[in-house]
């Protein structure tokens, strides 16, 4: 068996092939905020890899665009129950709008661009930044409570939104206790 990596101590190091075989395929940017947003890896994911076609249109798409199913997988690795859970949060969400057109039928998208900008705004000004991850805190593999794999049992964008409420409340709450016996132990009561 040849040796891809010299010895410790023994000249410089070979090209990485690891590296090479990595790099010599399609790299695709991925912006975790995006995930956080979505409460979903693979919703952010995709919306990483929808908010860079949409950059590459010309004017007269307005916006809308086609990708295969097989070509999603291709290049966000993606499998096709992973891609349809992924969409059906950010259409959930008011991100994404998709038209079945021509014949045969495809899908197409469109991203509402307005519509990222305000949850990402709405993440930046949370107090401590915490948002529910939502679906990946439901999961349960069996049970009653089962989550099925299309995700219908997770848990809707307002139970998501009470829960984040209650938490900030929460949170303002412990903060305002923590100012109330500082100022105590100061003596400014």
């Amino acid at each position: 068996m040849s040796r891809l990596y010299p010895a410790k101590g023994q000249g410089a190091p070979a090209p990485d092939p690891v590296a090479n075989l990595l790099l010599s395929g399609r790299v695709i940017a991925y912006h975790a905020e995006l995930a956080h947003v979505t409460g979903s890896v693979n919703a952010g994911l995709m919306l990483s890899q929808f908010y860079f076609w949409t950059g590459t249109l010309p004017p007269e798409r307005d916006g809308w665009f086609y990708k295969g199913r097989e070509e999603l997988m291709e290049e966000t690795g993606l499998s096709r129950r992973e891609q349809e859970t992924a969409r059906k949060i950010l259409v959930t969400l008011g991100i994404l709008e998709e038209e079945r057109r021509g014949v045969p039928a495809r899908m197409w998208y469109r991203l509402d661009k307005s519509r990222i900008y305000d949850l990402l705004l709405d993440r930046a000004n949370k107090m401590g930044g915490n948002v529910p991850t939502g679906w990946a805190e439901s999961a349960q593999l069996d049970g009653p409570n089962r989550t099925n794999l299309a995700g219908a049992n997770a848990p809707s964008i307002t139970e998501m939104t009470s829960e984040t409420t209650h938490r900030e409340t929460r949170e303002r709450g412990k903060e305002i206790l923590r100012e109330k016996i500082e100022a105590l132990k100061a003596g400014k009561t």
